[in-house]
C-alpha cells in the first residue's frame, strides 16, 4: 500500500498499480525529487508517498493515523488478470516460490508431469481455482481472484482460502463498498477522477492524462497478447463460476466471459 497525507492506495497484484505508484510519486515526492520541485516553483501536495509494509498489503494493515483516509484501488477483471499472472510466470517456479508453500507439490506434478510448461487452461485448474493445496480441500467453486480482493479489502480478521463461502463473499462486497476504483482498462482517466475526488488540484493531475504506460520490468504479456485469445467457451464459462462473486460486485466485467 502506499500512504500520503490525502488518501491510502491499496495495489492488488497485476492491476496496473505499478503505473499509479509512478504517478503518486510525482504528486508526493521524496528525496532529491522533492527538492527538484520546489526548485523548479512546485509545492509538493504533502508529506511524501511512502510504501507501508508492503506494496500488496491488506486494508485491515492500514495504520491508525492514516484509517480516516479514503482509500483507492485498482481492481481488473478476473479474465485478464489469470492472464497476466499466467504470463508473468512467478508461478513457474514451483517449490521455489514461498508464496505458493502450502501448494501440494507432490500431486500437481502427479496430474501435470509436464509442470511447469502448462497451457493457459492447465494453469487455470491449478492457479485459477482454489484446489492443490494443503490447507484446504479443492473448491472447485472458488476463484484466487475473489478471494484475494476479500483478504485485502477486508477488515481484521480478513477470511482467507480456509474460510467459507459465505465469509469470502461477505467480505469482498462489504470490504470494498467504500473504496474508490480505478479500472486497469482506463487507468489514465479514471485515475485523474479519482484524485479529483480527494481533492487534488486539477492542474497537478492533469499530467497523468498523457502519461505513458509503466509496466514491471520483467515478465508480462505483449501488446499484441489480447486476453481473449486465451480463452474457449469452456475455460470462459469456469471463471464466470469461480469468480461469480467477482463479477457481482464488478458487473462492469462480467459481460467480457459472455
Amino acid at each position: 500500500m502506499i500512504l500520503t497525507d490525502d488518501f491510502v492506495f491499496l495495489h492488488p497484484p497485476k492491476t496496473g498499480g505499478t503505473f499509479v505508484a509512478a504517478m503518486l510519486a510525482r504528486l508526493y515526492p521524496a528525496g532529491t525529487q522533492r527538492v527538484r520541485a520546489r526548485l523548479g516553483g512546485t509545492q509538493p501536495l504533502g508529506a511524501p508517498a511512502r510504501q507501508h509494509v508492503h506494496k500488496h498489503a491488506a486494508r485491515h494493515q492500514i495504520p491508525a493515523s492514516h484509517a480516516h483516509l479514503p482509500v483507492l484501488a485498482t481492481v481488473r477483471s478476473p479474465f485478464e488478470a489469470y492472464v497476466s499472472i499466467y504470463e508473468f510466470g512467478e508461478w513457474r517456479k514451483g517449490r521455489a516460490n514461498a508464496e505458493l508453500s502450502r501448494y501440494d507439490w507432490d500431486r500437481v506434478h502427479h496430474d501435470y508431469p509436464s509442470f511447469p510448461d502448462l497451457t493457459f487452461s492447465q494453469f487455470c485448474r491449478v492457479f485459477a481455482q482454489v484446489g492443490y493445496r494443503l490447507d484446504t480441500p479443492d473448491r472447485s467453486d472458488l476463484g484466487w481472484q475473489t478471494v484475494r480482493y476479500a483478504a485485502q479489502f477486508a477488515p481484521a480478521p480478513a477470511p482467507d482460502v480456509t474460510s467459507s463461502s459465505h465469509d469470502i463473499v461477505t467480505a469482498l462486497t462489504v470490504g470494498t463498498r467504500d473504496v474508490r476504483f480505478i479500472h486497469t482498462e482506463n487507468l489514465n482517466q479514471e485515475l485523474f477522477e479519482r484524485l479529483g475526488e480527494v481533492c487534488v488540484p486539477e492542474d497537478r493531475r492533469r499530467f497523468i492524462l498523457d502519461a505513458a504506460k509503466v509496466l514491471p520490468t520483467k515478465g508480462g504479456r505483449r501488446p499484441d497478447q489480447a486476453w481473449h485469445a486465451y480463452y474457449d467457451e469452456d475455460l470462459m464459462a469456469h471463471v464466470r463460476l469461480i469468480d461469480a462473486a467477482m463479477l457481482t460486485r464488478f458487473p462492469e466485467y462480467a459481460e467480457l466471459g459472455r
